[in-house]
């Protein structure tokens, strides 16, 4: 008989920000999205999505008392 684990395990593999990036099924702005509000890596991504952005610098910006704010993360130049 097949048998399921709990609901608690069988989603944590989905919930993995790795297996996220590298699932064809998901595309950038969830991956970037997932980074950025579950993962808590928003200094690991550059989202393109315009509202996710306004939000991805608010939350790099943020700081709690007696903190330095870290800031975005530095992006690739190009010289022009």
């Amino acid at each position: 008989m097949f048998s399921i684990g709990s609901p608690k395990e069988d989603f944590s593999a989905l919930l993995d920000l790795e297996i996220a990036k590298k699932t064809n099924l998901v595309r950038r702005y969830a991956a970037d999205a997932y980074a950025i509000f579950y993962g808590r890596k928003p200094h690991e991504v550059y989202p393109h999505d315009k509202q996710l952005v306004l939000y991805w610098k608010f939350v790099c910006n943020m700081r709690n008392p007696g903190e330095e704010t870290q800031g975005l993360p530095s992006q690739p130049t190009t010289n022009a």
